[in-house]
Parts: C-alpha cells; sequence; structure tokens
C-alpha cells in the first residue's frame, strides 16, 4: 500500500515534503544499483519474496484460532493491527516489528505464497511425546524454523527411535502415566519400611517420583511393545522396581518384610505395611487362627504385627499385638456374643486346640 502511493504521488506529481524525502533515498538507491525509474502498479509478490531473502527469520504463519497473531520461525509471537488487510493471510512476512518476544506489534508485512520459502525449508523427522494425544507420535515434518508447515504419519519408526522418547516421558511423567495404585503403595509400604528398619540395607527409594527418574535404567527392558498412555498403564511398576533390586536385596525384601502370611488353615493374607515403618496390620477371620499362640512377627522377629481379628462377615473384632493374651482373656469373654451372632460358625471354647478353618458356615468337631 505505501509503494503504491508512493508510485501514484509520482505519475500524478504530488509534491510534499514526505514523497520528496523518500525519492530522494530512492533516487540514490537507483544510481548505486543502476536501474530506471518504475512508476507502475506494484506486484506484491515481489514485495514478498524480497522480504523473504532479507528477514527469513521474520517469515510467519497465522495461529490457529486467532485473527491476528502470528508464530515467527524465530520462534517470537507477533500480532498485526486490527482490521489489516493481511489479517486470514496463511503466511507472512514482517518488515517492521516491535515490542518483546511475546506480544511484537507487526508495523509493516507482506503475503508470500509456500513457494516463496520453499528453498528454506527443512524435512525432519520427528519422534515425540503427545502431551494431547497421550501417545508417542511418529512423523515428517516440514519445518521453517519454529514453524511447522505440515506434518504426514510414517510408519518405518524403530524401536531405537521410540523407546528413548518413551523413557524421558516416563522420567518427566512417569507418576501421572504409569498405574501406581493401591497395590503399588503396598508394595511401596514395604520397601520404606524396610528402609527404615534396615539402612544398612540400601535399598533404593520406592517414591514414585524417584522411582521414574531412573528410567532409562528400570524400564526399557518393558516397553518394547508400548506406544500410548493406555500401554503404560499396563504395566506393573512394583514388578519393575522388584525386578531392578539385586539379588540380595530380594532376598532381604522377601526374609524381612514378606508380603503376606500364611494362616494356620492355610490361606495366604496380605500384611499391610505401613509408610513410617510402623508395625504392618494384618487382618484375619477369627476362626482362620484358630490354634495360633503367638503373635507373628516381621523383620526377623523384631516386629511383631498388628492383629485385626474379625467376625466371619469380616467385622473388626478385637486390635492386638498379643494373640495369647487375646485367647486367654479376652475371646472367653466376648465368645458366647459372637457364638449368639455367628450362630453357623465355629467358636469353641478351645480355640489352641480347634481346627482352624477358612470354610465358614461349618462348625468345628472340637
Amino acid at each position: 500500500q505505501r509503494l503504491d502511493l508512493l508510485r501514484s504521488s509520482r505519475r500524478l506529481h504530488t509534491d510534499n515534503d514526505m514523497f520528496r524525502n523518500i525519492n530522494q533515498s530512492a533516487d540514490q538507491f537507483r544510481n548505486i544499483l543502476r536501474i530506471r525509474l518504475d512508476n507502475t502498479p506494484v506486484d506484491r509478490s515481489v514485495i514478498g519474496r524480497l522480504l523473504v531473502r532479507a528477514y527469513p527469520e521474520r517469515i510467519a504463519q497465522a495461529v490457529k484460532n486467532t485473527q491476528s497473531k502470528y508464530l515467527l520461525a524465530s520462534g517470537a509471537v507477533a500480532s498485526l493491527p486490527p482490521n489489516d488487510s493481511l489479517q486470514g493471510s496463511p503466511l507472512i512476512v514482517i518488515a517492521d516489528i516491535d515490542g518483546n518476544r511475546q506480544s511484537g506489534r507487526i508495523r509493516a508485512a507482506a503475503s508470500i505464497e509456500p513457494n516463496d520459502i520453499q528453498h528454506l525449508v527443512r524435512t525432519t523427522r520427528n519422534i515425540s511425546w503427545s502431551d494431547i494425544e497421550q501417545r508417542v507420535l511418529c512423523q515428517q515434518e516440514q519445518r521453517l524454523g519454529r514453524i511447522l508447515l505440515s506434518a504426514s504419519n510414517i510408519t518405518d519408526a524403530t524401536r531405537a527411535e521410540i523407546d528413548p522418547v518413551l523413557l524421558r516421558t516416563i522420567a518427566s511423567q512417569g507418576p501421572k502415566l504409569l498405574k501406581f495404585d493401591d497395590s503399588y503403595q503396598r508394595f511401596q509400604y514395604r520397601v520404606q519400611s524396610l528402609r527404615i528398619w534396615r539402612p544398612e540395607l540400601h535399598l533404593p527409594d520406592p517414591d514414585p517420583e524417584v522411582f521414574c527418574s531412573h528410567a532409562e535404567e528400570l524400564f526399557a527392558p518393558f516397553i518394547s511393545d508400548c506406544l500410548t498412555a493406555n500401554h503404560l498403564k499396563r504395566l506393573n511398576p512394583a514388578d519393575i522396581f522388584y525386578h531392578w533390586l539385586l539379588f540380595e536385596s530380594k532376598h532381604a525384601l522377601d526374609k524381612y518384610a514378606p508380603p503376606y502370611i500364611i494362616t494356620p488353615a492355610g490361606t495366604k493374607s496380605l500384611l499391610l505395611y505401613q509408610p513410617a515403618g510402623q508395625p504392618p496390620v494384618w487382618q484375619v477371620r477369627i476362626q482362620e487362627v484358630f490354634g495360633l499362640l503367638n503373635t507373628p512377627a516381621v523383620d526377623d522377629g523384631r516386629n511383631p504385627v498388628v492383629i485385626h481379628l474379625l467376625s466371619p462377615g469380616r467385622r473388626p473384632v478385637q486390635i492386638t499385638q498379643n494373640l495369647r493374651s487375646f485367647w486367654s482373656e479376652t475371646y472367653p469373654k466376648i465368645r458366647s456374643e459372637l457364638q449368639a451372632r455367628y450362630p453357623k460358625h465355629p467358636w469353641p471354647l478351645d480355640p489352641l486346640s480347634a481346627t482352624p478353618t477358612r470354610i465358614l458356615g461349618r462348625k468345628s468337631k472340637h
């Protein structure tokens, strides 16, 4: 528009200070370059191509879902003035800009076509994690600096390209991407308890953030079939952590902090370890521990478990760390009440000589 005005003023012989100063400068450049005066209408495509060569870092692409914002090849963002005729142009090149990196204001620019910048475009292979799609994207991209012009999916990406992306993603986002559920928390408290009880073992920290920070060391053998967040959620972090432990550490964990106790009735009953190394909780029905006199202990007998003795309906009856005392003092007092409430279940006078059972609803013969 400015060049059109200038050339129009020459054709019409308009004389004012602004045009006079511009024409004097233009005369100097024409003499240096030895070119003729040209007052024909401006070919705007030529202006764009000229500016592309002068300012390749100012080539800019319209930002999606905006009217006036543009992303420059340099990574800066700038805006056209309201109602500017270039608004809506997919590609422009900026001749004059002011302001800061986040909110530059475009003073002068020209529209350009994709062919005008083709010599500057680079084709790249991009294997990256998409937070939006929650997966590894494998694409061939056409880029000019920070501007993404086009992208197409590729199908020949190798695990050597994909796995490092997944491992970096696990290291930075693992706690929210992986399945750190109640099962992992039970395992975490188990390891934490042993770290507190026996620091000389130097067990690694099972905290999810710390755990995931070792992604390259830990997860590489387990992600060969993974591409998406759903795939990662199928991994079992507790198994991966256990696999990471040295043989001696695995042996110590299983010996001093076992995951369960086998009841006298032959049932595997989980131990619920606590976050600060308190004695683990053992929830078990009374009928399953008939005949058991002493309270089981972990950490090589140093830490008696806290027994939550349950009714046949799995309601709490007694919490104790002294099973011997429960049988001799508490059980005789509550036996009649329990027998009245659960008449189909065994409540022997002598629970220490009775047969433990996990099949409820059958009275003991003793």
